[in-house]
């Protein structure tokens, strides 16, 4: 469990330092951000969602 929320936070810190600063990412809609880091996180890890 541990493992999955550290690969959360660092998939959040690479949507972070695309997105601009912490404000940008937080003024994005609810549903926005959730779009945003599946697709940082598809685009982090192509083997996880090809399964």
């Amino acid at each position: 469990m541990a493992e999955n929320e550290r690969e959360k936070l660092e998939i959040a810190g690479r949507a972070l330092e695309q997105v601009g600063t912490r404000e940008d990412f937080e003024a994005m809609g609810e549903l926005a951000r959730d779009a945003y880091l599946k697709y940082q996180f598809d685009r982090c890890y192509p083997e996880a969602t090809s399964c």
